[in-house]
């Protein structure tokens, strides 16, 4: 919740990157007061890597940032309107994972192609990590899978 992240935070400032339908913006809190408007467009998962940060969440909305601060939003996620739930970068490329079983894939963070999760079916996917050379999936109903590519 906000507010106990707020609470928590005695000696800084947030900053919260929100999702609307056509890019991100990004809105300073202050520390223990302001006004916090909660947005349509949850932001499930971030992941850095290549120099950028890519974001992703609600109504299949990608992201992304070589500051944290200027966001813009991918020309093709590949998600349709499908909540993506998690991001991982690794060997090159961002992995997303989300709603339906779908897993997309980006080298630009730009232009994303989506990926074949036999799998998943349409599970959800809910999140994704990269390490020992592969990509790792979990998601709904106890499900993992993994991609060397």
């Amino acid at each position: 919740v906000a507010s106990d992240v707020y609470e928590r935070s005695i000696d800084t400032v947030w900053n919260a990157a929100v999702m609307t339908s056509s890019i991100i913006h990004l809105t300073q809190f202050p520390r223990l007061g302001g006004n916090i408007t909660i947005m349509y467009y949850d932001i499930y998962g971030a992941a850095y890597g290549n120099g950028k940060f890519v974001a992703v969440g609600y109504a299949g909305k990608i992201a992304y940032s070589t500051d944290g601060n200027t966001w813009y939003q991918a020309a093709t996620p590949s998600f349709g309107t499908d909540i993506i739930y998690g991001v991982a970068y690794g060997n090159g490329k961002f992995v997303a994972v989300g709603y339906n079983g779908k897993i997309g894939y980006s080298t630009d963070e730009d232009t994303w192609v989506q990926a074949a999760t036999p799998s998943f079916g349409t599970t959800i996917i809910y999140g994704a990590a990269y390490g020992n050379g592969k990509f790792v999936a979990v998601g709904d109903v106890g499900k993992i899978g993994f991609s060397i590519d």
